[in-house]
C-alpha cells in the first residue's frame, strides 16, 4: 500500500491571504488601521468573504482537535503490559470515488503560521503516556492505543480487550465479574459471568458478546449463544446476531447486525458497508496515536465501503483518499487533516 499523500496541490492565492489575515486576528495584536484593512478585504467579493469563512473553520477544527486530545489524554494512561495485534490476513476495499478540491499543503499551513496553532496539541500529544487519570476509577487493566490483550477472567471465561480499553475484574460470591471502564470487549464463556458497563449488565452463562462503551453509551452485541442485558427496570435477551444500545435514556431496541462486522477487530479489522466518513474517522481515531480531523463538513457524510487493516492503521488514510476522494494534509503531533 502506498503511503499517504501528504502535500497537496497549491493553494489559492484568496486561500492563502485568508490564512494570513486569521493568524493577525487571532494574534490579538492588531491594529485599528489593520482591522479596517481586514474589512475591506474580506468585502471586495463573495469568493473573499468565503475564503475568509473557511480559514476560521480551520482553525475552529485544529482547536477543536486539541481540546477533545487534551480529554482523551485525560481519560487514558499507558499499558506496557498489553500484547501486539496479531498479523491480519489480506483483504481489499471498494469505494465511492468523487473528486475534491485541493486542501491545504503542509508547506504552506507551516509557512503562513498556522502551524503555530498546533503547538498545544503536539504537547499534549507528547505527554499521552503521563497524564495521570482523572475520573477516579481505578481499572485493573489498561489498553493502549493499536494494542489489545487476552485476559482469563475464571475457568471457561476469557476476554479480549480492544484498543483504548480500560476494565477491572472483581471477585463476587456468584464468581466472576468484570467491569467494563471505556473502551471495548469481546468476552467467551462455557461458565456464568457478569459483565458490567455503566450503569448497565450483561450476564451470560454461554456464548460470546461484544461490549462496547463510548462515554455513557453502552452497545451489547451477542455473537454467539444467549445473553440477558439489563439496565434499571428493563431486561431483554439477545440471541447471536442481535444488539441492543442502553444510556441515561434507557434500552434501546433490538436490533439485527452482521457479527462478522461487529467481531472484526478480533481478526485485526475494521469493516465499514456504508458508514458516513465522519463515523470511519472517528473509529480510526480510536486505534492511531494523534488525530484525524474533518475540515471540510460535507466530506463527512461520504459513504465508505471498506476493510482496514489495524495492524497498518495509518496505511488506512490513503484508503480513505481513494474511497472518497479526499486530500491529505500531515502535521506534526499525527495531526492530519482531510478535505
Amino acid at each position: 500500500m502506498s503511503a499517504p499523500n501528504t502535500d497537496a496541490a497549491a493553494l489559492h492565492p484568496l486561500e492563502i491571504q485568508s490564512l494570513e489575515w486569521v493568524n493577525r486576528l487571532l494574534s490579538g495584536q492588531m491594529s485599528s488601521a489593520e482591522t479596517e484593512d481586514l474589512a475591506r478585504w474580506r468585502a471586495q467579493s463573495p469568493e473573499h468573504e468565503a475564503a475568509f469563512a473557511g480559514a476560521i473553520r480551520f482553525r475552529r477544527a485544529v482547536r477543536a482537535a486539541a481540546l477533545e486530545t487534551r480529554e482523551q489524554v485525560a481519560r487514558t494512561a499507558g499499558a506496557p503490559q498489553s500484547a501486539r495485534l496479531p498479523p491480519p490476513q489480506p483483504t481489499s476495499a471498494q469505494g465511492v470515488i468523487a473528486a475534491r478540491r485541493p486542501s491545504i499543503s503542509r508547506r504552506t499551513l507551516i509557512g503562513g503560521g498556522v502551524a503555530a496553532s498546533l503547538v498545544g496539541y503536539a504537547a499534549l500529544r507528547s505527554s499521552n503516556d503521563l497524564w495521570p487519570t482523572v475520573t477516579g476509577e481505578h481499572p485493573d487493566y489498561r489498553v493502549a492505543k493499536g494494542q489489545r490483550r487476552s485476559l482469563d477472567i475464571a475457568r471457561g471465561v476469557s476476554a479480549e480487550l480492544n484498543t483504548d480499553t480500560r476494565a477491572a475484574l472483581r471477585r463476587t460470591p456468584k464468581g466472576a465479574e468484570l467491569q467494563l471502564l471505556s473502551g471495548e470487549a469481546a468476552i467467551s464463556a462455557d461458565a456464568p459471568i457478569v459483565i458490567k458497563a455503566a450503569r448497565g449488565e450483561t450476564t451470560m452463562a454461554a456464548g460470546r458478546v461484544n461490549i462496547r462503551q463510548d462515554g455513557g453509551s453502552v452497545c451489547v452485541t451477542c455473537l454467539e449463544g444467549e445473553v440477558r442485558v439489563s439496565r434499571d427496570d428493563r431486561a431483554v435477551t439477545l440471541t447471536g446476531g442481535r444488539q441492543v444500545t442502553y444510556d441515561r435514556r434507557g434500552l434501546s431496541a433490538i436490533s439485527s447486525i452482521d457479527p462478522g462486522v461487529v467481531g472484526a477487530w478480533l481478526k485485526g479489522q475494521i469493516v465499514f458497508r456504508d458508514v458516513p466518513l465522519q463515523q470511519v474517522v472517528e473509529e480510526i481515531n480510536r486505534y492511531r496515536r494523534g488525530k484525524i480531523v474533518l475540515v471540510d463538513p460535507a466530506l463527512a457524510r461520504r459513504p465508505v465501503f471498506g476493510v482496514f487493516q489495524i495492524s497498518r492503521i495509518d496505511g488506512a488514510l490513503d484508503q480513505v483518499r481513494r474511497l472518497t476522494g479526499a486530500q491529505i494534509t500531515a502535521l506534526p503531533g499525527g495531526l492530519v487533516l482531510l478535505s
